[in-house]
């Protein structure tokens, strides 16, 4: 995954989150089948948690990702 665009940009956190996200799905580095963690997202973005719920949510709302039992998520 690619790292996030500068702070310059006016987006919230969760939207940039949401956007690099997007691009790494679009671009093949995350597979079909691959599962997000949101803790391994944050840790790679230096970021909380909670922006990345949030953009996993919008990812989900897109179609792009699939919720498993147990919380677990996909790329779709």
């Amino acid at each position: 995954m690619q790292a996030l665009a500068p702070l310059t940009e006016t987006l919230q956190l969760g939207t940039r989150v949401y956007q690099a996200l997007v691009d790494s799905i679009v671009n093949g580095q995350i597979g079909s089948g691959a599962q997000l963690r949101p803790d391994a997202i944050a840790r790679q973005f230096n970021v909380s948690t909670t922006p990345v719920r949030e953009a996993m949510h919008r990812l989900q709302n897109d179609g792009l990702t699939t919720k498993l039992p147990y919380q677990r998520l996909v790329r779709s």
